[in-house]
């Protein structure tokens, strides 16, 4: 889909996330589209896009949040590396694969984030984060990520350029 239409795409997907994610929080958490399109991407696209649109995806999410500048972006692009590399050796449209990605990605991005913010010298719960935040937020992005997936795959064979064979 190219660097340009990704931007456009992961900036609205930031501001959906900063305006109406937190109204849609389920005891605490919140489903985390930008995670659930970067996995998807990740498995979709060659791995220089997948990282343009992680470390894109969270430098936007950080400019509309109140996370260290890059705090976003090095926990999606540890995702997308994993994805990456899970694509190379697997079948990418394997659900099984998607979904566990989606589970471990979802804490490792919590994780992530909780140690950036813990090292920039705010207080910071683990337990409470890791059981009221994180486990809520990984069951919605469970919910919604084969559905987030299918979309993103229709994207991918729509916008991506085809090699024809003779």
């Amino acid at each position: 889909m190219g660097n340009f239409l990704g931007l456009v795409l992961l900036s609205v997907v930031a501001i959906l996330k900063s305006t109406l994610m937190p109204h849609l929080q389920v005891r605490g958490g919140a489903p985390d589209l930008m995670l659930m399109i970067i996995i998807s991407w990740a498995l979709l696209a060659p791995y220089e896009e997948a990282f343009t649109w992680a470390f894109m995806g969270g430098i936007v999410q950080d400019l509309l949040s109140g996370v260290p500048l890059g705090a976003s972006a090095l926990g999606l692009l540890i995702v997308a590396f994993v994805a990456n590399q899970l694509q190379t050796q697997l079948y990418r449209s394997n659900l099984l694969i998607v979904l566990s990605l989606t589970l471990a990605g979802s804490v490792v991005l919590h994780v992530v984030m909780m140690g950036v913010l813990a090292a920039s010298g705010y207080a910071v719960n683990w337990t409470y984060n890791l059981a009221y935040v994180t486990l809520p937020t990984v069951i919605l992005n469970l919910i919604l990520v084969v559905p987030i997936f299918r979309v993103m795959m229709g994207l991918y064979n729509r916008f991506s350029p085809r090699i024809e064979t003779l």
